[in-house]
């Protein structure tokens, strides 16, 4: 269903609360949206809310993940070489920027961190840990893992709402085709409710809301 306009849909079932709302509006097109459209439009527009949610709250995850993996650059490299320089013999974790996942850039920074605990106590080990890396190690980690969560409610809310969305449709179509026969299809009502989304509108929806955060 990556074809779907979801924030579209939304929208034109407001507009057709709306119209189902208008004063003197057609018993046949107020019934039509109450015993029709409405149980499955209601259900999914609170769908469609938590989706736009959960987009803002990964896009603020994702965000802060960035930028505290980039203030984590320069120090996991400096802990790596101090790392390489005095354990010549050991297999180290790829750069960051070489690490294809947020689960490898966790292991990458973990594997560091448990590399220079094995040596606690020696200076060099000491003032890594005291130093930029290993105080911004543990805040990189926890906002990483934050991103991922974000990510995956960010998934799940959307695979909600495209669940909602085949019912919700036919029975948008089944009021539309009310609206058409009751007021005719010149009327400005089925107009604002039969049309596709504009091109500002489109290119909105599209920088709003990511249909593939990852």
């Amino acid at each position: 269903m990556s074809d779907i306009n979801f924030p579209h849909t939304a929208r034109i079932l407001n507009r057709c609360a709306e119209i189902a709302t208008e004063p003197n509006m057609k018993a046949a097109v107020v019934s039509a949206h109450n015993d029709v459209l409405e149980p499955h439009a209601d259900p999914y527009l609170v769908k469609h809310k938590a989706v736009v949610r959960a987009a803002t709250a990964f896009a603020k995850e994702n965000a802060e993940s960035i930028k505290a993996l980039n203030a984590l650059d320069a120090p996991y490299l400096t802990a790596r070489a101090a790392i390489a320089a005095r354990l010549p013999e050991t297999v180290l974790p790829g750069t960051l920027k070489t690490r294809p996942t947020d689960t490898d850039k966790i292991d990458a920074i973990e594997d560091l961190i448990d590399l220079i605990d094995d040596h606690v106590g020696t200076a060099w080990a000491d003032e890594l840990l005291a130093g930029d890396f290993g105080t911004k190690a543990p805040t990189t980690v926890r906002e990483i893992r934050e991103r991922i969560a974000a990510d995956k409610n960010l998934s799940t809310a959307q695979n909600e709402r495209a669940a909602a969305f085949g019912a919700t449709y036919t029975a948008l179509l089944a009021f539309k085709r009310v609206v058409r026969a009751a007021l005719g299809s010149k009327s400005k009502q089925y107009r604002r409710i039969h049309q596709r989304a504009s091109a500002a509108e489109a290119e909105e929806d599209e920088v709003t809301e990511p249909t593939n955060p990852t």
